[in-house]
């Protein structure tokens, strides 16, 4: 018999119905504590930064679709039937990549990240718009397409710009 249940069990104020009463009232209580946080954490509105952020990513997912079918790229619904995975991460990334700058610069303050993903979007636009413009195909990776593909690069970086803003920031204050 373990040492636990010899001592707890052979006590002469604790019956094992007693235990038994013990056990079913934590277990019933830590169940309503858990409604009523679970009740208390859906019934909260979401805040004012993170429906920014929903949005920015919303937006910036809407306009990086409307000029990948305006270039004259694979239509995106084909491409999820076809190469999920890839489709997955490009879509997945384009809504990433606008909601964590706007995140950055609604929590921590900063503007450099937001204004990076924004130049950078619009740098690699320019880039494929004149490719396409001039009537040439878009053969190959364009400025567009490796701002689609490498977005964890430009999210990095983003974030990088946005901690260099702040220790400026704390420097220049000090």
């Amino acid at each position: 018999m373990p040492l636990l249940t010899r001592g707890v069990l052979s006590s002469p104020m604790v019956s094992r119905k007693t235990l038994g009463h013990l056990f079913t009232r934590c277990i019933s209580e830590s169940i309503q504590t858990s409604e009523q946080n679970w009740v208390s954490m859906t019934s909260q509105r979401p805040s004012s930064r993170t429906l920014a952020a929903g949005v920015g990513g919303v937006v910036h997912a809407a306009v990086a679709g409307l000029l990948w079918t305006q270039f004259g790229f694979e239509n995106l619904l084909t491409l999820l039937g076809s190469e999920t995975l890839y489709a997955t991460y490009a879509l997945g990334g384009m809504v990433l990549t606008g909601v964590i700058p706007v995140a950055l610069s609604q929590w921590r303050g900063t503007a450099t990240p937001l204004l990076f993903v924004a130049g950078a979007f619009v740098l690699a636009a320019l880039g494929t718009w004149t490719t396409v413009r001039q009537g040439l195909t878009p053969v190959g990776p364009t400025p567009f397409g490796w701002y689609v593909l490498l977005w964890p690069a430009v999210v990095a970086v983003a974030g990088t710009v946005g901690e260099i803003e702040l220790r400026a920031r704390r420097y220049r204050l000090a």
